[in-house]
C-alpha cells in the first residue's frame, strides 16, 4: 500500500462481511482491515511489523450520520490486521454493518461513516482505481482510498 497517499486521502471505503462482536450487542461492530489501514486514521506505518498482537493503537472519533460522535478504538489484532471498533449499532451506528460498503470521510474533528448504495460503491471503486489506491484482501474483499473529490 502507498502509505504516503493513504495518509493524505480524504476517503476510505471497504466492503464488509458479517461483522462480529464479543459484547452483548445485537449486531457486530468489529471490522478487520488490511495491515496499514491505520495510516488513514492518523497512526504511523513505522510500527507495522514490530508491535505485538492485540495492541491498542489509540482511539478515533467517529460519527454515523447525525448520531452523536463517539470515540472508538483501533487495534493491531492477533490476526495481523488493523481492527476498527465501529460505533455500536443502533445507539451510535446503523442497525447493522453487515454485507455492505462502508465509507469513512475525514472531517476536521472526526471521521464520518456512511453506508454506500451499490451505485456509490461502484463509483468509489472507480475513483480509487484511477488513483492507484484500490486494494483487495486475501478473502477477496475490496477496499480503497480517495485523495480528492472529482
Amino acid at each position: 500500500m502507498d502509505y504516503k497517499k493513504i495518509a493524505t486521502a480524504n476517503f476510505f471505503w471497504i466492503q464488509t462481511p458479517t461483522l462480529y462482536t464479543t459484547a452483548t450487542y445485537k449486531c457486530g461492530n468489529q471490522l478487520d482491515c488490511a495491515k496499514g489501514t491505520r495510516v488513514f486514521f492518523g497512526f504511523s506505518a513505522k510500527q507495522l511489523d514490530i508491535l505485538p498482537p492485540h495492541t491498542k493503537l489509540g482511539s478515533v472519533p467517529m460519527r454515523y450520520l447525525e448520531k452523536p460522535i463517539c470515540e472508538r478504538n483501533l487495534w493491531w489484532a492477533h490476526n495481523s490486521m488493523d481492527k476498527i471498533y465501529l460505533p455500536i449499532t443502533e445507539s451510535y451506528g446503523p442497525r447493522s454493518y453487515d454485507d455492505c460498503t462502508l465509507l469513512f470521510e475525514k472531517t476536521k474533528n472526526f471521521f464520518m461513516i456512511s453506508i454506500c448504495s451499490a451505485i456509490d460503491a461502484s463509483s468509489l471503486r472507480s475513483k480509487s482505481q484511477k488513483q492507484s489506491l484500490l486494494y483487495s484482501m486475501n478473502q477477496g474483499r475490496e477496499f480503497g482510498f480517495i485523495c480528492d473529490v472529482d
